[in-house]
């Protein structure tokens, strides 16, 4: 294990009373060396190796070979402990992948039988229980042979998926197993063939199928009857992902929904903390260390003197649906109103100074009146609380039937689930660039993309040129939906006005007041998605999603692309023509302005492929046919029809005289 570092890095100074503990405790028979290299004095070997931020942590096995670099922005001892006994666990000595099945022997796992599945499918148990849903039989996996090695289990040495699912299965047991000696979740498996009915009903179905070797095994969490019962792990979470990645995303998962199915009534300042929101950010010369955007927290909050029972209902019909987001949402409910209030207004007041707008006399006479029509709701209210950012979106209803509408609360949800700022990579470029627009999604909506190696000042400096130009975006684009707010409210009074000069009915003139304000603070209207994307992966994520009109080549290091996440436009110069840089905020957000007034429609970012030009042409020449034949048959029948006109002369009339 290697630690690349420079004695003039900050970070590095910072780190070296760890990593000397790390060292002292870890003797030469832990099974791996612990070694550092001087990037000044080393500077060849540093420079080969690819080290582009210090300090960098790698793991080597034989021969140099790379076998994983450390990612995890915290480095105490736990996590510099976990990090090399992982790859211990992973690589054998050859430097190839191994799992060493001994070491899960006793793991808190074990088979559940017929009828004790159907207790837990009624919810009655005391304690969840994160299960397994395996296309296999009592015979043919069990207790006793559930560990064996690969070569000496029928099932695994035929079905290498399964073998690499029993792994993974035992390292998120392994994971979790602190909540397992707790006494707060139990670890247990089910063979669908043994269990074919229940499995059935649970829509497993495809777990009864004969051939093995495509069959993922599936995964429910059963919570006691009073949290909601049990959440499913939808399959295409774990679908084409690393190892690693399924590990760590099934125990975040099950960690996160057991902590949401608590739904406990906390304080917002509790709330706050376990996210890491704020109420105030940093500039530029003072940010030391990078903030963690990853969490977002939903929250149902009760005034106490209103709160009813009814009020709770709504969430656990949200617990499945908030579980199905593949990203690190929680959900909280709280009777802490005045900890809510104030922490909106805590934030509101510092965003503006943050953001300091230029335009600061029309600022001061709306900023306070925006803030009031933003977040003016009854109670219960949901807002979305984000890692470390200073803008809390608020989902307003003014009557209990609107707080109480699923559909609502989870469209709230769903268009604001994301972090702040995203790392965007190929594991997640279809959460950041869906496939699809959903009926929540905007045409409008755009991201951000911010070019990154990782060093540490430089990081710093993207990380500051995101926030900024989000928050200060964010805030020109609520006062623009409440300009047109505060018209539309102005114009249904006048109408209101008129229509009481001209003696209009009690009742027309209720219908009217009654009319709904069309623009929303919740719309995704241009909503802005910051990330930043390695410059190392930027040719692999672009040629993955179809960027084939962007000239890679040309970007570097502090580089940004504003893209468009659904229509194909993309912009990567302001409005003087020159290249979108970290260093210009000020730019980048005129260019989002200009969007905003629709002034801008970018270029194309995807090079339409030949054969859809091809299938395009064809199409365009079987319409012309068509319209030639109709055309053709059209001449013919009034020909006819003419010839037919034409036989009347007996009668004394003319060809050309209309015949009734």
């Amino acid at each position: 294990m290697v630690e690349f570092y420079s004695p003039y890095c900050h970070h590095c100074q910072n780190l070296f009373p760890t990593w000397v503990e790390f060292y002292e405790s870890n003797p030469e028979s832990s099974g791996y060396a612990i070694h550092q290299v001087d990037c000044v004095v080393s500077g060849d070997l540093c420079d080969r190796e690819g080290i582009r931020y210090f300090p960098m942590i790698r793991f080597y096995g034989p021969n140099s070979k790379l076998l994983a670099s450390m990612t995890s922005s915290s480095r105490t001892i736990d996590t510099l402990n976990e990090f090399a006994n992982e790859q211990l666990l992973i690589w054998n000595e050859e430097g190839d992948s191994k799992f060493n099945e001994d070491d899960f022997v006793g793991l808190q796992n074990s088979m559940i039988d017929n009828s004790e599945l159907r207790k837990v499918l009624s919810g009655d148990l005391e304690v969840p229980k994160l299960i397994s849903f395996w296309p296999t039989s009592n015979d043919q996996l069990n207790d006793s042979n559930f560990q064996n090695k690969y070569n000496a289990h029928a099932i695994f040495k035929n079905s290498e998926n399964l073998y690499n699912f029993r792994n993974i299965w035992n390292f998120v047991i392994r994971n979790l197993h602190k909540f397992g000696e707790e006494h707060k979740l139990e670890f247990h498996y089910v063979n669908c063939k043994s269990n074919a009915a229940l499995c059935g009903s649970l829509g497993f179905s495809e777990l009864l199928n004969s051939n093995l070797k495509n069959l993922t095994p599936r995964i429910v969490l059963y919570l006691p009857k009073s949290n909601g019962n049990y959440l499913f792990l939808k399959p295409s979470f774990i679908k084409n992902r690393k190892f690693n990645h399924i590990v760590k995303f099934i125990t975040n998962w099950t960690y996160r929904n057991l902590i949401n199915s608590e739904l406990q009534d906390l304080k917002i300042n509790d709330i706050k903390n376990f996210i890491g929101a704020t109420t105030k950010l940093k500039d530029k010369n003072d940010i030391s260390d990078i903030p963690n955007y990853s969490k977002v927290a939903f929250i149902q909050v009760n005034d106490p003197n209103t709160q009813v029972l009814e009020d709770d209902i709504i969430l656990d019909h949200l617990l499945q649906p908030v579980a199905d987001l593949d990203s690190e949402v929680y959900l909280f409910k709280s009777t802490d109103k005045d900890g809510a209030l104030k922490l909106l207004q805590d934030q509101e007041r510092n965003l503006i100074d943050y953001i300091k707008i230029d335009e600061q006399s029309l600022q001061d006479k709306i900023s306070e009146k925006l803030f009031i029509s933003r977040t003016r709701s009854t109670f219960p209210m949901f807002i979305a609380l984000k890692s470390s950012s200073l803008y809390t979106p608020v989902y307003q209803s003014f009557t209990s039937k609107e707080i109480r509408d699923t559909k609502k609360v989870l469209s709230f949800i769903r268009s604001n689930y994301l972090p702040m700022i995203n790392h965007l990579s190929d594991d997640n470029k279809y959460q950041v660039f869906p496939k699809r627009m959903s009926p929540l999604n905007s045409k409008t909506e755009k991201i951000l993309v911010s070019i990154t190696d990782f060093q540490p000042k430089q990081f710093f400096e993207v990380e500051f040129y995101m926030s900024k130009v989000y928050h200060k975006f964010q805030y020109l684009r609520n006062m623009k939906i409440f300009q047109k707010i505060d018209k539309q409210r102005n114009e249904k009074h006048e109408e209101v006005n008129r229509m009481k000069l001209n003696d209009a009915t009690s009742d027309d003139i209720i219908d009217k007041l009654r009319e709904k304000i069309t623009e929303s603070y919740i719309s995704t209207d241009n909503n802005l998605f910051p990330v930043y994307l390695d410059l190392d992966t930027l040719s692999k994520v672009a040629s993955s999603l179809n960027w084939n009109k962007l000239d890679i080549q040309k970007y570097k290091v502090g580089d940004s692309i504003l893209i468009s996440r659904f229509t194909g436009q993309y912009w990567d110069q302001d409005l003087r023509g020159r290249q979108l840089n970290i260093e210009n905020i000020d730019e980048t957000v005129n260019l989002l302005k200009d969007i905003l007034k629709n002034k801008n429609s970018g270029k194309s970012i995807t090079r339409q492929s030949i054969l859809l030009t091809i299938f395009q042409v064809w199409i365009l020449l079987l319409v012309i046919a068509a319209c030639l034949h109709y055309y053709k048959r059209f001449q013919i029948k009034r020909a006819q029809q003419n010839e037919k006109m034409k036989g009347l002369g007996i009668l004394g009339l003319s060809a050309d005289s209309k015949f009734d």
